[in-house]
């Protein structure tokens, strides 16, 4: 498994930009503006997910036509398909789904182990990816091994213990990688397969990553 991975940007920015059409009369301006609150969502301009609250705004594109003094809005909402796939997930969200899914039930585990080895995986990210030294790569928020427990098609000698392709493990849908985790946790090793675990989970008090969740 992979180190802990870096914190997923929250925000995308690009500033108000003008260009320049033709000649230095025709002069447009982009500006797309989207903020993923909480960390993020999907389908909706603004409303609450699994996750979180997602809120975009847009200015779009405008593209000046001099001759009739007209304005297109072409761009707009395209960026919105970026942020689609991707969750991060609030910690007390994630408690809930993980005990949905049945980590609470896991022998020798808890579910604090469970969400502090989310955070210190993929801090949250459904859609985190770590590509390592030995060409495999680690996917989604429990940042499991290609070269072990998924196909991505590309990882030499992969052995597929979980028969899940790895892009299922970066769905907002933490089925897959939840169900894969059950069978990883089962393995001699148990949850010392997880580098996440053992350095910043394993001995400590994780009860503090359920606190005050409703359950």
């Amino acid at each position: 498994m992979a180190e802990p991975a870096n914190s997923f940007h929250s925000k995308i920015i690009l500033a108000l930009t003008p260009f320049v059409l033709g000649n230095t009369q025709d002069v447009c301006v982009v500006g797309v503006y989207i903020k993923l609150q909480d960390g993020g969502g999907q389908r909706t301009l603004k409303g609450e997910t699994d996750a979180g609250e997602l809120t975009i705004s847009a200015f779009g594109a405008w593209v000046c036509d001099t001759a009739k003094m007209k304005a297109l809005i072409f761009l707009g909402l395209f960026i919105l398909p970026l942020a689609a796939d991707e969750i991060i997930y609030k910690r007390c969200k994630l408690a809930a789904v993980m005990k949905k899914l049945g980590l609470a039930n896991i022998p020798g585990y808890t579910l604090g182990d469970w969400v502090c080895t989310a955070k210190y995986e993929s801090n949250f990210n459904t859609s985190a990816i770590h590509r390592n030294s030995d060409r495999s790569t680690d996917y989604g928020i429990l940042q499991i091994n290609s070269r072990w427990w998924c196909n991505d098609g590309k990882t030499p000698g992969t052995k597929n213990a979980c028969k899940v392709q790895c892009r299922e493990l970066l769905k907002p849908d933490i089925k897959a990688s939840v169900n894969c985790a059950k069978k990883i946790v089962k393995d001699p090793q148990g949850m010392n397969a997880w580098v996440a675990w053992k350095k910043y989970c394993k001995g400590k008090d994780v009860s503090q990553w359920i606190k005050g969740c409703k359950l």
